[in-house]
């Protein structure tokens, strides 16, 4: 499964990367913009997809760094993780701090997923399926929740890539001639050569 480089910038993409980035910068001029159209409130649309998540055209956290900024993900992530602790209800909410370090660490970690993924893994786990937090808001717990996440991720791919190898095996089959098939072909040829002057002797 091939994985971004966290380092990665528009200056040094290679020609398709610089073309997926001015794609993005025309659908969102700025990351505001990103994410505007990106907001906690599309948790519930992306999860009825969960294969588009995985294998649809949103950028990965790298990417939205090196098209917006070095920022640029941490901000996308902050009020995802903020509408997850208001969710849930808790007592103590998260600080600016433990905010921007949670989103710190999930963009230095998790780099390669596409901010579709993220937004399936945060209403995954608002819907109980990765652990819970115990009134107050627990960074670890969501960094636990999300190596949960990238299991089924993992399961994802492997059933993903099964059903290419799948469809691409009965392609091949569909194509493939059968001996029968070879041999009526090999006959029809023989009967459609000339015959020589001299065998005609």
């Amino acid at each position: 499964m091939r994985q971004d480089s966290p380092k990665n910038s528009s200056q040094s993409a290679t020609p398709t990367a610089r073309k997926q980035y001015d794609e993005l910068r025309r659908l969102y001029p700025t990351i505001k913009d990103f994410m505007l159209a990106n907001s906690p409130d599309r948790q519930l649309e992306v999860c009825n997809n969960p294969d588009k998540c995985h294998f649809g055209s949103s950028p990965t956290l790298s990417q939205l760094n090196a098209c917006y900024g070095e920022t640029a993900a941490e901000a996308w992530l902050v009020p995802q993780l903020y509408e997850l602790g208001d969710f849930e209800g808790l007592k103590g909410q998260a600080d600016r701090h433990q905010l921007a370090k949670t989103a710190k660490i999930i963009t230095t970690e998790f780099y390669y997923l596409k901010t579709d993924e993220l937004m399936l893994f945060f209403y995954r786990f608002s819907a109980g399926r990765y652990g819970q937090f115990y009134s107050y808001f627990t960074p670890s717990v969501i960094i636990r929740g999300l190596r949960d996440f990238l299991k089924e991720r993992a399961r994802a791919f492997e059933q993903y890539e099964q059903a290419v190898r799948e469809r691409s095996w009965q392609e091949a089959k569909r194509k493939a001639v059968t001996y029968e098939e070879y041999m009526e072909n090999m006959q029809r040829r023989e009967s459609m050569v000339p015959i020589s002057e001299d065998m005609a002797e």
